[in-house]
């Protein structure tokens, strides 16, 4: 579902562990939104997005954009 976050955490070269550290969360939240298993929280992105440099708008924003793209292409 959140599979961006994927390529932002990549993008900053950090592991789940070291993205979960910087976000001040469990690696298990970082795992389960990037395996689409929950949606985060807006303090949740908010400091995901401080972890990555980001600001939450933008996250959000990149987060929801992209998933809004696979459902119209899992539409066609």
């Amino acid at each position: 579902m959140f599979m961006d976050l994927y390529l932002y955490r990549i993008k900053n070269d950090l592991t789940q562990k070291e993205l979960a550290k910087l976000a001040g969360l469990s690696k298990t939240t970082v795992q389960q939104i990037e395996g689409g298993k929950t949606i985060p929280r807006a303090d949740t992105i908010a400091y995901l997005a401080h972890a990555l440099n980001m600001s939450p708008g933008d996250l959000y924003i990149n987060l929801i954009e992209g998933e809004d793209c696979a459902m119209k292409r899992e539409a066609y």
